[in-house]
């Protein structure tokens, strides 16, 4: 409970860190769903579908704390959680344990590799499907 206030110690250095990395992962997933549209000639309802469920998983819409529990724990697995539940933690546990923050922040990390390699992997794959139109 932050009572009002945000204390600035380490969680604001985590925090920076945090948002630094929710920041990747969220243009790597924008990056692949962007990519599908190779293979579609249309993104747009698979962009709405894409932020659906980017802001239902990460908590910006309904925070994963209220979830139940064996929905939660699965939430904690997917990249979703690390775009905004991540930072968010980071930020308000201003007396979080620093192997707390530590396993948020390589958790965060993880996610960003998978999701850049991903995303990159997919696009070299997608380049055989461009389709230019006009002169």
């Amino acid at each position: 409970m932050t009572h009002g206030a945000i204390g600035f110690g380490l969680n604001m250095a985590a925090f920076v860190i945090s948002v630094v990395m929710a920041v990747s992962i969220n243009y790597s997933v924008d990056f692949f769903v962007g990519t599908i549209c190779l293979y579609t000639e249309s993104i747009w309802g698979i962009n709405i579908m894409k932020q659906v469920v980017v802001l239902l998983l990460s908590g910006a819409t309904i925070p994963i704390a209220f979830f139940p529990e064996p929905l939660r724990s699965a939430m904690y697995y997917l990249p979703f959680q690390s775009i905004y539940n991540a930072p968010l933690s980071l930020l308000l546990g201003k007396d979080m344990a620093v192997p707390e923050m530590a396993k948020i922040l390589g958790i965060q990390l993880l996610w960003c590799i998978v999701m850049t390699v991903i995303s990159k992997l997919f696009w070299k794959a997608s380049l055989r499907q461009i389709t230019v139109n006009g002169g």
